[in-house]
């Protein structure tokens, strides 16, 4: 009777197919948080405008501490309001453009080295 072998041909485990994650940006939170503290100086900078434009109307030909003290917020209010805005602006810009979601792929591998194995992948 004659013999039967059978040969079994195994093939190396092809490794997992990335993990794709899709994750909700910050950036849209990052922007409307910024714009909004971009309004808020900018409505305290108005406020301190024109609270000063109402002491130099006050102090207009004469000069008075009120005045004095005027001159020292004009500065103050003015970097709110510009400084203010242009946060503001950046904020509206950061919510505008940053995507909405971002996609992470990962993929772990073990790879056998002399000694131990190696672990590698896109994380």
């Amino acid at each position: 009777e004659p013999v039967r072998a059978t040969l079994a041909v195994s093939t190396p485990p092809r490794p997992a197919p990335p993990a794709v994650v899709e994750r909700r940006s910050v950036l849209p939170l990052v922007g409307l948080v910024g714009g909004g503290v971009g309004v808020v100086a900018a409505g305290v900078g108005l406020g301190l405008y024109l609270d000063v434009d109402a002491a130099y109307a006050r102090c207009a030909a004469n000069r008075c501490a009120e005045g004095e003290r005027a001159r020292g917020q004009d500065l103050a209010a003015v970097t709110l309001l510009w400084g203010g805005g242009a946060v503001a602006l950046a904020g509206l810009v950061t919510f505008l453009v940053a995507p909405r979601t971002t996609r992470t792929t990962t993929r772990a591998m073990l790879l056998p080295q002399p000694g131990g194995v190696a672990l590698a992948g896109t994380f």
